[in-house]
């Protein structure tokens, strides 16, 4: 799980930096995108990134579950099929879609990234910085940064693939039971040690 954050962490430090020439900072079609994510706590990962258009919607998948990311609403849940389990994380990695106002960002060169051409972005702010690479229509492709924690990360894009993405990977199954996070738990470091329980 750690991993996705350093993913969403990474997103959070490059959509300021798309915000300077274009009305909106995530894509602006439906897409699947396959990163190799690195992290100090995990290592290596491989996560699948979908974005859904016209619902708005974010789904990240690697690990025990799968992330639901809805920026318009600020709310992330988490899903383990496995354990017919979902969790609304407090937060979340929504946040991390978003801009941060404050962010200072230089724009750089172009790059050639899984067969696709982005803009390298220097960016930091507050929660950190690093930098990005995204294309055009606001996808991320490479990206490395640290954060206030100085936990630092990278992803890059393995393959992107342009289409239309179906709409049931965006909703939380059907039959599923809500799990509150208990309060006693607010310093977990891993989500991911929640897929244990049964």
């Amino acid at each position: 799980m750690l991993a996705r954050t350093t993913l969403c962490a990474t997103l959070a430090l490059a959509a300021p930096a798309l915000a300077e020439t274009a009305p909106t900072y995530l894509p602006t079609r439906d897409v699947s995108v396959s990163y190799r994510v690195e992290s100090q706590e995990t290592g290596s990962q491989d996560i699948r990134a979908r974005w859904s258009s016209s619902l708005g919607r974010a789904r990240l998948d690697g690990g025990p579950g799968y992330l639901l990311v809805d920026p318009r609403t600020r709310r992330t849940t988490m899903v383990m099929e496995q354990q017919h389990l979902t969790m609304d994380l407090p937060g979340g990695a929504a946040r991390s879609f978003l801009p941060d106002a404050g962010a200072r960002f230089t724009r750089g060169g172009t790059a050639m990234v899984a067969g696709y051409r982005c803009t390298v972005w220097t960016v930091t702010s507050d929660q950190g910085g690093g930098t990005a690479c995204l294309t055009d229509d606001g996808v991320i492709l490479r990206g490395r940064g640290t954060d206030r924690q100085r936990h630092a990360g990278s992803i890059e894009a393995t393959s992107v693939q342009y289409g239309a993405q179906p709409a049931g990977l965006f909703a939380v199954p059907e039959g599923m039971q809500k799990f509150t996070i208990p309060k006693n738990l607010g310093g977990l470091k891993n989500l991911g040690d929640l897929a244990n329980i049964r």
